[in-house]
């Protein structure tokens, strides 16, 4: 599971008298995903904006409190997310770079030649 599935929403959007501090979280699986790949990069910031309606709910064309409520709560749940999945880009990076490293030495070795 991703960490960086984990969606904080700061406020219920129930309606003006009910707005309260809420902490609400949802897992974004990722496990399936090579996050060295530009292509499933983009495939989990996708499952990221589902997970971010799902919890905050989806926008209003008309701006009401919910609304501001629910741009707030998005804000914060994607900028939460973002982090997280930057760090596990950087992982993800790093293992490729460290097999593609590897590869390159064990081609280059006596033992790797044909």
């Amino acid at each position: 599971m991703l960490a960086a599935g984990l969606i904080a929403a700061p406020f219920a959007t129930g309606g003006a008298a009910e707005a309260r501090p809420l902490k609400a979280s949802v897992v974004v699986a990722h496990a399936d995903l090579d996050l060295s790949e530009a292509d499933d990069v983009q495939a989990l910031h996708k499952r990221i904006d589902r997970a971010v309606a799902d919890v905050c709910g989806v926008p209003r064309r008309l701006l009401t409190h919910d609304t501001v409520i629910q741009r707030a709560c998005a804000a914060r749940a994607r900028g939460d997310a973002e982090q997280q999945v930057e760090r596990a880009v950087a992982r993800a990076q790093a293992r490729e770079q460290a097999r593609d490293q590897a590869r390159a030495r064990i081609a280059g070795s006596p033992l790797g030649a044909p």
